[in-house]
């Protein structure tokens, strides 16, 4: 048996190096190894200067080869191992892996991302046809994975950016005995954070730790007793196994007096052997302003802070280390004097410490880092310039990167990514995603804190304000306002084109005062209220079919480009429609970027230019030209008289244009 896959798996090594022949240098040759009672091929390979470049590495690459026809994590595993067993001769984010499993591909390439390896899986099915479908699969492969799409919290070296010392900073003081906090608006990485602290926790320094992920249904609907019993249990089993870490459940035990909780949890630090470090997530659900228990929390909030707090003090007269670390949202209930009546126990308890949005040279570094995986590059100020337009927020950046990887043809990379090509796409992100994304966010931060929309909305609408607020120093720290050429203004053009969605969504985009008018004007208002109202659906209308004509001219000229290569490239046919005084300025723009840059009339142009693709949609180029010309004459943008019969000749020539293209496009 063992015989057998060795036979097997030099056949595949010899394949592989046969069909890779050119693109690869063998500098170590077929070895075989073995993991876990399992038998691997070994080869180190040596790119050529494309792949290298591709890859961005000039390192060797280790290439595993496995004939097992199911595959499993563990061989992952025994690439890593062998990753590490190389002491830095391979690359150690980047492995070839040579396999016999048909549905190997997508597995592999998973489970190789979970561990911070960017795997290039080799089917021997079908990718040892011949060299040139070698090839392509291998690179394929490579560039279709989205390096930038992660879903939940992150905290390996892999994908964890910006904050490395700042955690190690937090589990260090928390070892010490100290109270920290993270608050921030969502998906800013607070969740990310925390997981890295309680790793170092655990990893480093052998701390017990307790996680208490408030959003769970089974802690937020707990009374303040029942949670505090809860906790000690959970302190309890931590400090009983290894590693020391422990997560709240609901407690099994009758717990309704305080007293006797709080007791109980003392006990417990007081018999942990080392520091005791305390993993709040989530915490808006244990607070008066809680979206699941508001009821529940406005009465038990401060008798859990207040007995909370005698353990932690009673812990430092006993030369105790009991440590929190709180993660939330709000920092409304760190600030209150009082909470239903009675004195804040957690005004001068829990700090107020907020997660900031990540420097734009992190922020720029992180893109650039994820964006080679997926052949991609960005210029210093573009990737900065991303970060900035989406508020320097992790998740929203990577999420906006994903968006412009999953728009850019595989076939086409590597490449750099021009400032244009990302300007027009994270456009399209802002339109398509980003806004959303933003409004979930400005929609939690409101709902748990209330008091700050009213602020948010005034620099919103362009209204001065000082930093010096205490409202608007808040929105700062959240990272939701900053101060520009000397102004209170929203961050970024994301966290703006969520907030105008938020108010269309809460319905006060109008203004929250009306002007107080003369009875007799009223008349007067409300036309000039309905012409504002046609002139705004005009310039919509108008904003959507020219979007549309763009998109469809642009792939009907690659469509005949594909079939008849005598005309010359998109690029060149759609150049040649470009005023000269602006085409030095756009000449260097690829064809995708290029056609957004069109004015109306060189848009026209372009249709004129080539009326034997669209004469069978437009029909007739002399009215084509009429109703351009009409659209082309803007009355929401010129100053000039016009009258309810120019609109209506306008609306006529816009309806004529929009179902020649709704027609073309069905």
């Amino acid at each position: 048996m063992v015989k057998r896959s060795i036979l097997q798996i030099t056949e595949l090594g010899q394949l592989f190096e046969g069909y890779s022949e050119g693109l690869f240098t063998i500098t170590r040759p077929l070895s075989n190894i073995e993991y876990e009672n399992g038998t691997y091929g070994e080869i180190y390979v040596k790119p050529n200067k494309r792949l290298s470049k591709i890859f961005s590495s000039d390192r060797e690459l280790l290439v595993l080869i496995t004939n097992f026809p199911d595959q499993q994590q563990r061989t992952i595993h025994a690439l890593k191992q062998q990753i590490d067993a190389s002491l830095g001769r391979v690359e150690t984010s980047l492995a070839v892996l040579v396999h016999a499993d048909p549905d190997g591909n997508h597995k592999l390439k998973n489970w190789g991302r979970e561990q911070g390896i960017a795997v290039l899986p080799i089917s021997s099915i079908d990718s040892f046809s011949d060299k040139a479908t070698f090839e392509r699969n291998l690179l394929q492969d490579f560039f279709s994975n989205d390096p930038f799409d992660v879903t939940g919290p992150v905290s390996d070296d892999a994908r964890f950016f910006g904050r490395r010392s700042e955690a190690l900073d937090i589990a260090r003081q928390l070892q010490s005995g100290q109270i920290r906090s993270s608050l921030g608006i969502r998906k800013i990485g607070k969740t990310s954070v925390l997981n890295r602290v309680l790793h170092e926790a655990k990893a480093n320094h052998g701390a017990v730790c307790v996680m208490i992920d408030c959003s769970k249904d089974e802690i937020w609907a707990q009374t303040a007793p029942e949670l505090l019993q809860s906790i000690s249990d959970a302190v309890g089993r931590a400090t009983r196994i290894s590693p020391h870490y422990a997560e709240v459940e609901s407690t099994t035990k009758s717990s309704r007096d305080l007293s006797n909780a709080r007791r109980s949890l003392q006990q417990e630090v007081n018999s942990a052997n080392g520091t005791v470090i305390l993993f709040f997530d989530e915490v808006d659900y244990i607070t008066p302003s809680s979206p699941t228990a508001r009821e529940i929390w406005t009465e038990n909030f401060n008798p859990f802070w207040r007995n909370l707090r005698a353990v932690t003090q009673e812990a430092s007269r006993s030369n105790r280390n009991f440590s929190l670390f709180v993660c939330g949202v709000s920092s409304k209930w760190f600030r209150e004097e009082s909470v239903n009546g009675v004195e804040n126990a957690v005004l001068s308890f829990i700090p107020e410490e907020y997660l900031s949005p990540l420097a734009s040279n992190a922020i720029a570094a992180m893109i650039r880092s994820i964006s080679k995986v997926a052949g991609l590059s960005f210029d210093d100020s573009t990737a900065e310039w991303i970060g900035y337009s989406c508020g320097n927020m992790p998740y929203w950046t990577r999420k906006a990167c994903s968006y412009i990887h999953r728009h850019i043809d595989v076939r086409d990379r590597p490449c750099t990514v021009p400032r244009e090509t990302a300007e027009r796409l994270i456009g399209e992100f802002m339109e398509v995603e980003g806004a959303a994304i933003a409004e979930v966010a400005l929609n939690h931060l409101f709902k748990v804190h209330p008091e700050i929309f009213d602020s948010a909305k005034s620099i919103t609408d362009g209204n001065i304000h000082n930093k010096t607020e205490p409202l608007v120093s808040t929105l700062m720290r959240y990272g939701v306002v900053a101060e520009r050429n000397g102004r209170i203004a929203l961050a970024s053009s994301m966290l703006f084109q969520g907030m105008q969605l938020y108010l269309q969504k809460r319905g006060s985009a109008e203004p929250s005062e009306s002007i107080p008018e003369a009875a007799q004007s009223a008349a007067l208002k409300l036309t000039i209220d309905e012409w504002a109202d046609e002139l705004a659906l005009i310039n919509a209308t108008r904003n959507k079919l020219e979007k549309r004509m763009r998109a469809l001219s642009l792939n009907f000229i690659k469509f005949t480009c594909l079939q008849d290569k005598s005309k010359g490239t998109a690029l060149i046919r759609i150049q040649a429609c470009v005023e000269k005084m602006r085409l030095d300025r756009l000449k260097h723009l690829p064809a995708d970027d290029l056609v957004e840059k069109l004015l109306w009339s060189e848009l026209v142009r372009l249709v004129e230019k080539e009326w034997g693709l669209f004469s069978p949609i437009f029909n007739d180029l002399r009215l084509f030209k009429e109703h351009s010309l009409v659209v082309n004459d803007r009355p929401d943008t010129h100053a000039k008289d016009a009258d309810g019969a120019d609109l209506a000749h306008y609306r006529r020539s816009l309806r004529w244009l929009e179902d020649a293209v709704h027609k073309a496009s069905a």
